[in-house]
């Protein structure tokens, strides 16, 4: 195994002697959840319930791609949907209020060859 250069490094990478601290998660980063609570109760010796039956009475998304489900879906979680905007808003907010003076003072252009603002990257690691 060691004279197989590939297979030595397939074995190390599995074994994580490849790994720096740059592979891994900044200690700033801070993950916001929404969590939606589902109430789906069943007895199992009486019913077997499969996934595509559950996603058809609205309490689960959709595998394929379906807009009139997934609007139901969220249609029926309201504080889901809010608690979503509200946090985005709450990550987003410093950028948009400085995105929003730029245009104001008509420094877009500028900050616009500048690359990314200060403000925007921690925003990206956030919501990445």
């Amino acid at each position: 195994m060691e004279e197989d250069e590939q297979l030595a490094s397939l074995m190390r990478g599995l074994s994580g002697q490849n790994l720096n601290d740059s592979q891994f998660a900044n200690e700033n980063v801070n993950l916001r959840l929404v969590e939606v609570l589902e109430a789906l109760y069943w007895t199992q010796l009486t019913y077997f319930i499969t996934a595509q039956a559950i996603v058809e009475t609205g309490e689960a998304l959709p595998f394929v791609y379906d807009p009139d489900i997934i609007s139901a879906y969220w249609g029926k979680r309201p504080r889901a949907v809010a608690t979503f905007i509200v946090q985005f808003l709450s990550v987003a907010g410093g950028f948009l209020s400085h995105l929003a003076l730029d245009l104001i003072t008509k420094k877009v252009k500028e900050a616009l060859g500048k690359g990314p603002t200060p403000f925007l990257i921690p925003i990206l690691r956030t919501l990445a």
